[in-house]
Protein backbone atom coordinates (compact mmCIF):
# COMPACT_ATOMS: atom_id res chain seq x y z
CA UNK A 1 0.00 0.00 0.00
CA UNK A 2 2.82 2.41 0.84
CA UNK A 3 4.37 2.01 -2.59
CA UNK A 4 1.08 2.67 -4.35
CA UNK A 5 0.44 5.76 -2.25
CA UNK A 6 3.91 7.05 -3.09
CA UNK A 7 3.21 6.50 -6.78
CA UNK A 8 -0.04 8.44 -6.54
CA UNK A 9 1.75 11.26 -4.73
CA UNK A 10 4.30 11.32 -7.53
CA UNK A 11 1.48 11.73 -10.03
CA UNK A 12 0.12 14.60 -7.95
CA UNK A 13 3.52 16.31 -8.02
CA UNK A 14 3.66 15.94 -11.79
CA UNK A 15 0.13 17.30 -12.17
CA UNK A 16 1.03 20.25 -9.94
CA UNK A 17 4.03 21.13 -12.12
CA UNK A 18 2.00 20.72 -15.31
CA UNK A 19 -0.79 22.96 -14.07
CA UNK A 20 1.68 25.64 -13.00
CA UNK A 21 3.21 25.61 -16.48
CA UNK A 22 -0.22 25.94 -18.05
CA UNK A 23 -1.18 28.76 -15.69
CA UNK A 24 2.00 30.63 -16.56
CA UNK A 25 1.30 30.15 -20.28
CA UNK A 26 -2.32 31.31 -19.94
CA UNK A 27 -1.36 34.52 -18.15
CA UNK A 28 1.56 35.21 -20.47
CA UNK A 29 -0.89 34.97 -23.36
CA UNK A 30 -3.31 37.40 -21.71
CA UNK A 31 -0.56 39.89 -20.92
CA UNK A 32 0.85 39.55 -24.42
CA UNK A 33 -2.55 40.33 -25.91
CA UNK A 34 -2.55 43.77 -24.26
CA UNK A 35 -1.15 46.02 -26.97
CA UNK A 36 0.18 49.50 -26.16
CA UNK A 37 -2.19 52.30 -27.12
CA UNK A 38 -0.45 55.22 -28.80
CA UNK A 39 -3.57 57.24 -29.38
CA UNK A 40 -3.49 59.50 -26.32
CA UNK A 41 -2.69 63.08 -27.29
CA UNK A 42 -1.75 65.60 -24.62
CA UNK A 43 -4.17 68.57 -24.73
CA UNK A 44 -1.38 71.13 -24.76
CA UNK A 45 0.17 69.52 -27.81
CA UNK A 46 -2.83 69.75 -30.12
CA UNK A 47 -1.40 70.85 -33.44
CA UNK A 48 -3.02 72.85 -36.20
CA UNK A 49 -1.90 71.72 -39.67
CA UNK A 50 0.61 74.12 -41.29
CA UNK A 51 -1.71 74.45 -44.28
CA UNK A 52 -4.22 76.17 -41.99
CA UNK A 53 -1.71 78.93 -41.20
CA UNK A 54 -0.97 79.32 -44.90
CA UNK A 55 -4.66 79.66 -45.69
CA UNK A 56 -5.08 82.16 -42.86
CA UNK A 57 -2.19 84.14 -44.34
CA UNK A 58 -3.75 84.10 -47.78
CA UNK A 59 -7.01 85.22 -46.23
CA UNK A 60 -5.25 88.14 -44.54
CA UNK A 61 -3.57 89.26 -47.74
CA UNK A 62 -6.86 88.92 -49.56
CA UNK A 63 -8.48 91.15 -46.97
CA UNK A 64 -5.82 93.79 -47.59
CA UNK A 65 -6.33 93.35 -51.30
CA UNK A 66 -10.02 93.94 -50.88
CA UNK A 67 -9.18 97.30 -49.33
CA UNK A 68 -6.53 98.50 -51.74
CA UNK A 69 -7.29 96.56 -54.92
CA UNK A 70 -9.84 97.35 -57.57
CA UNK A 71 -10.92 93.65 -57.55
CA UNK A 72 -12.57 93.95 -54.17
CA UNK A 73 -15.17 91.28 -54.79
CA UNK A 74 -12.64 88.74 -56.00
CA UNK A 75 -10.26 89.40 -53.09
CA UNK A 76 -13.07 89.26 -50.55
CA UNK A 77 -14.32 85.95 -51.93
CA UNK A 78 -10.83 84.46 -51.97
CA UNK A 79 -10.21 85.67 -48.42
CA UNK A 80 -13.41 84.19 -47.09
CA UNK A 81 -12.77 80.87 -48.86
CA UNK A 82 -9.24 80.60 -47.46
CA UNK A 83 -10.32 81.57 -43.97
CA UNK A 84 -13.10 78.99 -43.99
CA UNK A 85 -10.81 76.27 -45.34
CA UNK A 86 -8.19 77.02 -42.69
CA UNK A 87 -10.82 76.93 -39.96
CA UNK A 88 -12.20 73.57 -41.15
CA UNK A 89 -8.75 71.99 -41.26
CA UNK A 90 -7.98 73.24 -37.75
CA UNK A 91 -11.30 71.89 -36.47
CA UNK A 92 -10.66 68.51 -38.08
CA UNK A 93 -7.27 68.32 -36.38
CA UNK A 94 -8.80 69.13 -32.99
CA UNK A 95 -11.62 66.65 -33.55
CA UNK A 96 -9.06 63.96 -34.41
CA UNK A 97 -7.19 64.78 -31.19
CA UNK A 98 -10.33 64.39 -29.10
CA UNK A 99 -11.17 61.14 -30.89
CA UNK A 100 -7.71 59.81 -30.10
CA UNK A 101 -8.14 60.54 -26.41
CA UNK A 102 -11.58 58.90 -26.43
CA UNK A 103 -10.22 55.82 -28.25
CA UNK A 104 -7.52 55.36 -25.62
CA UNK A 105 -10.09 55.60 -22.81
CA UNK A 106 -12.39 53.15 -24.57
CA UNK A 107 -9.48 50.74 -24.99
CA UNK A 108 -8.75 50.77 -21.25
CA UNK A 109 -12.43 50.28 -20.39
CA UNK A 110 -12.64 47.35 -22.79
CA UNK A 111 -9.63 45.75 -21.10
CA UNK A 112 -11.31 46.11 -17.71
CA UNK A 113 -14.17 44.04 -19.11
CA UNK A 114 -12.27 41.56 -21.25
CA UNK A 115 -9.31 40.72 -19.02
CA UNK A 116 -11.34 39.39 -16.03
CA UNK A 117 -13.29 37.21 -18.46
CA UNK A 118 -10.07 35.79 -19.92
CA UNK A 119 -8.66 35.22 -16.43
CA UNK A 120 -11.86 33.47 -15.34
CA UNK A 121 -11.65 31.12 -18.33
CA UNK A 122 -8.03 30.32 -17.47
CA UNK A 123 -8.90 29.64 -13.83
CA UNK A 124 -11.74 27.32 -14.90
CA UNK A 125 -9.39 25.33 -17.14
CA UNK A 126 -6.88 24.90 -14.30
CA UNK A 127 -9.39 24.01 -11.59
CA UNK A 128 -11.45 21.72 -13.83
CA UNK A 129 -8.35 19.79 -14.81
CA UNK A 130 -7.31 19.46 -11.16
CA UNK A 131 -10.81 18.36 -10.10
CA UNK A 132 -10.99 15.76 -12.84
CA UNK A 133 -7.56 14.41 -11.95
CA UNK A 134 -8.22 14.29 -8.22
CA UNK A 135 -11.61 12.60 -8.67
CA UNK A 136 -9.83 9.67 -10.30
CA UNK A 137 -7.06 9.60 -7.68
CA UNK A 138 -9.63 9.62 -4.89
CA UNK A 139 -11.29 6.54 -6.34
CA UNK A 140 -7.88 4.88 -6.65
CA UNK A 141 -6.99 5.61 -3.04
CA UNK A 142 -10.39 4.51 -1.72
CA UNK A 143 -10.16 1.24 -3.66
CA UNK A 144 -6.65 0.73 -2.31
CA UNK A 145 -7.87 1.18 1.28
CA UNK A 146 -10.81 -1.15 0.76
CA UNK A 147 -8.61 -3.84 -0.82
CA UNK A 148 -5.93 -3.71 1.87
CA UNK A 149 -6.42 -6.12 4.82
CA UNK A 150 -7.09 -4.17 8.04
CA UNK A 151 -9.68 -3.96 10.77
CA UNK A 152 -12.87 -2.02 10.13
CA UNK A 153 -12.13 0.80 12.54
CA UNK A 154 -8.82 1.58 10.88
CA UNK A 155 -10.38 1.34 7.42
CA UNK A 156 -13.12 3.79 8.42
CA UNK A 157 -10.50 6.17 9.80
CA UNK A 158 -8.47 6.12 6.58
CA UNK A 159 -11.55 6.50 4.39
CA UNK A 160 -12.57 9.51 6.47
CA UNK A 161 -9.13 11.09 5.94
CA UNK A 162 -9.49 11.01 2.18
CA UNK A 163 -13.24 11.63 2.00
CA UNK A 164 -12.64 15.04 0.38
CA UNK A 165 -9.75 16.09 -1.83
CA UNK A 166 -8.03 19.46 -1.64
CA UNK A 167 -9.24 22.13 -4.07
CA UNK A 168 -7.36 25.01 -5.67
CA UNK A 169 -8.60 27.83 -3.50
CA UNK A 170 -8.57 31.08 -5.49
CA UNK A 171 -11.26 33.66 -6.23
CA UNK A 172 -11.69 35.79 -9.33
CA UNK A 173 -13.85 38.35 -7.49
CA UNK A 174 -10.90 40.07 -5.80
CA UNK A 175 -9.08 40.44 -9.10
CA UNK A 176 -12.17 41.69 -10.95
CA UNK A 177 -12.76 44.32 -8.26
CA UNK A 178 -9.14 45.48 -8.16
CA UNK A 179 -8.81 45.85 -11.92
CA UNK A 180 -11.54 48.48 -12.01
CA UNK A 181 -9.15 50.89 -10.29
CA UNK A 182 -6.52 50.50 -13.03
CA UNK A 183 -5.51 53.78 -14.67
CA UNK A 184 -3.23 52.41 -17.36
CA UNK A 185 -2.51 49.23 -19.27
CA UNK A 186 0.64 48.82 -17.17
CA UNK A 187 -1.55 48.74 -14.05
CA UNK A 188 -3.53 45.88 -15.57
CA UNK A 189 -0.38 43.97 -16.51
CA UNK A 190 0.97 44.38 -12.97
CA UNK A 191 -2.30 43.08 -11.50
CA UNK A 192 -2.20 40.09 -13.85
CA UNK A 193 1.35 39.27 -12.75
CA UNK A 194 0.36 39.50 -9.10
CA UNK A 195 -2.73 37.35 -9.58
CA UNK A 196 -0.76 34.75 -11.51
CA UNK A 197 1.55 34.46 -8.48
CA UNK A 198 -1.48 33.84 -6.27
CA UNK A 199 -2.75 31.14 -8.61
CA UNK A 200 0.62 29.37 -8.70
CA UNK A 201 0.74 29.50 -4.90
CA UNK A 202 -2.81 28.09 -4.66
CA UNK A 203 -1.83 25.18 -6.91
CA UNK A 204 1.21 24.49 -4.72
CA UNK A 205 -0.86 24.59 -1.54
CA UNK A 206 -3.54 22.24 -2.85
CA UNK A 207 -0.98 19.71 -4.10
CA UNK A 208 1.13 19.86 -0.93
CA UNK A 209 -1.88 19.34 1.35
CA UNK A 210 -3.11 16.47 -0.78
CA UNK A 211 0.28 14.75 -0.77
CA UNK A 212 0.50 15.19 3.02
CA UNK A 213 -3.02 13.76 3.41
CA UNK A 214 -2.18 10.64 1.39
CA UNK A 215 1.18 10.23 3.08
CA UNK A 216 -0.58 10.17 6.46
CA UNK A 217 -2.36 7.00 5.36
CA UNK A 218 0.86 4.97 5.52
CA UNK A 219 2.97 6.89 8.02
Amino acid sequence: MKEKVENINLLISEKRDGLKQKADAYFSSIIGAIRPTHLVVQPEKKSIPPISYILYGVAAFSALGAVFSESKLLCSGLGLACAFAGYRLAQNAESSSRQSELSAEDSLNNLKTDVPSMVLNSIKKITNEWDGFMTLEQKEIQSLINDTPMDEDKRDTLITKVFMYEVIDISIAEFSSAIQSAQTQDDIKEMLTTYKGKLLAAIDIAASKQIAKYTSLVS
